[in-house]
């Protein structure tokens, strides 16, 4: 099953957020509270954290695009029979 991860609020929901950094590629297995991308906003750089287990199968934003809060940032493949 795929399951979409979304910007999370890093403190400012109205903020732009400029993709720094993916620190996971599509393809890698990825586990709940691993770091997968680094951001930033007006109040400065965070990381974004998976909250599941699966697989990384799509980046769907690049590094240096804008961003905001809620708007899907990628796709993870997990297993369902779990």
């Amino acid at each position: 099953m795929n399951v979409k991860i979304k910007m999370p609020d890093i403190g400012n929901s109205e903020a732009e957020i400029e993709i720094k950094n993916w620190r996971v590629a599509p393809g890698e297995t990825i586990k709940r509270g691993q770091v997968l991308l680094d951001v930033e906003a007006d109040k400065g750089v965070a990381e974004v954290e998976s909250f599941l287990n699966g697989v990384l199968t799509q980046q769907c934003v690049n590094v240096g695009d804008i961003t905001q809060t809620g708007q899907i940032i990628a796709i993870v493949s997990v297993d369902d029979t779990q």
